[in-house]
């Protein structure tokens, strides 16, 4: 069971799973867009049609720099917002919760796509870290 932590956390959260097989039901393909693949996860309809979803599906949930894990998902909405999402997390060490984010490896301002073949996981504060820099 995974321990609820505070964090700096832009979402308003609704709930979480540790159920990571959800990610096999992302999808990113074309005509998938018009008519987005959609889920219910905790009594939410949550879109699947997603590259940063697919990018988990297909290239794992574990960072590449630092190897932290992605442990769970949570089921999160913007302030502003009325539509829940799923975001996955990793837990540091010390207990802290990352988000798992899709890295494009050749980054987009140095002319990388949008395409799963340019994206990679990696937790948050890598990405960060990583700015425009290739792998």
């Amino acid at each position: 069971m995974i321990k609820q932590k505070k964090t700096k956390q832009t979402y308003i959260r609704h709930s979480i799973t540790e159920d990571l097989s959800i990610l096999n039901s992302a999808t990113d393909k074309p005509q998938n867009r018009k008519h987005k693949i959609k889920i219910e996860i905790n009594g939410q309809m949550i879109n699947m049609s997603s590259l940063r979803l697919l990018t988990f599906k297909e290239k794992g949930v574990d960072c590449v720099t630092c190897s932290t894990k992605g442990k769970f998902l949570a089921l999160e909405k913007h302030r502003s917002s009325t539509v829940y999402h799923i975001n996955l997390y990793g837990i540091y060490s010390d207990g802290e919760e990352v988000l798992m984010t899709k890295d494009h490896i050749l980054a987009k301002s140095n002319g990388g796509e949008d395409t799963l073949e340019n994206m990679q996981p990696m937790c948050s504060k890598c990405n960060l870290e990583k700015g425009n820099n290739p792998n």
